[in-house]
């Protein structure tokens, strides 16, 4: 990893990325597209389905950024075609550097073109969405282009030599050259954002301290927050409590660097719980709407709840707010609330503080055992907090 941070400090594309690193990479690939797009063609062909591909063009002057949601954009013809529009195809790249994909996201932007072919261009490997070949998403006519691989076959076109409107320009021949090193850096990095189930929860050391001087510590514990949120969902799934269709996931960064994932089941259409881990605090929230919105217009329900009175003493009934399980030998004993309860909004959510002893196998467990809890009693709930 040092040697690692050492190039990347180095690396004048690397610190012009900085100011928006995702974005970076889309503007970055759109120019190489409309500067050299015969080869750019050639390795983003391999991950189409076009027909006789080597008999088709990238049409000039068509690459399009953000254009209905969509990172990147162009249309290709057949070379031996007198130009048409009406007979050009799309070609659309869906670019997850800082995060990663999800199949609603992606389903979404191919039914926007459904004409259209599809690449997903992703730093990590999207295992839980893709086909048991590994080259397309499941369910879908998007095809998986890794970073990893993106740099191994620009590398190999740059040896051949790209053949652009700039041809032989040793400038852009500099610059390409590092753009890949870049990448190479950054897939190396984005390894050690893998979670192992008996790896210790301590992702705030030496490793992410190194990363967050050169302004990486962000994208570092947001791609562990997203691993291991992905782990946990398909851990509680293989479980079967509930119903899948009211469990979601998140994650995010906090305060610059703090990583937060959180796992929500909603009861009803105005209650919900969540099990959440921010850095280092492990919390567990309940919210109970008392408002309905529909379109511009807010209806009460009919029952009013109090979240003070009513909603913290039935859910402390059912021991939601409950941290027993967890062995004092895993927890910061020192650490003690400013109150029992704190807000976000409306919601009520009590925390403790875990300490670094934890592995990510007991963090997994301690979601699947407060969920499998709150879960048993969801007649309760919803009896108590009716629509």
């Amino acid at each position: 990893m040092e040697n690692t941070i050492k190039a990347l400090k180095s690396s004048p594309i690397f610190n012009l990325s900085l100011t928006s690193k995702e974005l970076f990479h889309s503007n970055f690939i759109a120019w190489l597209i409309s500067e050299y797009p015969n080869d750019m063609w050639s390795i983003f062909s391999k991950y189409t389905e076009v027909k006789d591909s080597v008999k088709f063009e990238i049409v000039k002057d068509t690459v399009k950024r953000e254009e209905k949601h969509i990172d990147l954009m162009f249309q290709i013809k057949r070379i031996d075609e007198i130009d048409d529009s009406e007979n050009r195809e799309r070609i659309i790249i869906e670019n997850k550097v800082k995060s990663l994909p999800y199949l609603e996201q992606l389903k979404e932007y191919s039914d926007n073109f459904p004409k259209a072919h599809c690449i997903l261009l992703s730093l990590s490997t999207p295992n839980h969405l893709l086909n048991e070949d590994k080259k397309k998403v499941r369910e879908s006519n998007w095809f998986l282009l890794t970073y990893e691989e993106f740099s191994v076959k620009l590398e190999a076109q740059l040896q051949i030599g790209f053949k652009g409107s700039s041809n032989d320009n040793i400038y852009h021949r500099m610059i390409i050259s590092d753009y890949i090193n870049f990448i190479k850096n950054l897939v190396e990095i984005n390894r050690n954002t893998e979670v192992l189930e008996n790896d210790y929860y301590d992702w705030y050391g030496d490793i992410f301290k190194d990363l967050n001087n050169i302004r990486l510590g962000d994208f570092y514990v947001k791609k562990k927050c997203e691993n291991i949120i992905n782990l946990i969902f398909e851990e509680v799934k293989k479980m079967n409590i509930g119903n899948v269709g009211s469990m979601s996931i998140s994650s995010s960064i906090v305060h610059s660097t703090d990583g937060e994932f959180r796992f929500y089941y909603s009861f009803n259409e105005r209650t919900y719980v969540s099990v959440e881990i921010s850095r280092m605090y492990y919390r567990k929230l309940v919210y109970v709407s008392n408002e309905k919105k529909d379109g511009k217009a807010v209806h009460n329900y009919k029952e009013v709840f109090d979240s003070e009175n009513d909603v913290v003493p039935f859910f402390n009934e059912l021991n939601w707010f409950n941290f027993d399980k967890i062995p004092d030998s895993k927890k910061d004993t020192t650490y003690k609330s400013y109150k029992n309860f704190n807000s976000f909004g409306n919601a009520k959510y009590c925390q403790c503080r875990l300490n670094e002893n934890n592995t990510v196998n007991e963090i997994i467990n301690y979601f699947k055992d407060d969920l499998t809890l709150i879960i048993s009693k969801s007649d309760l709930i919803n009896q108590k907090f009716t629509i």
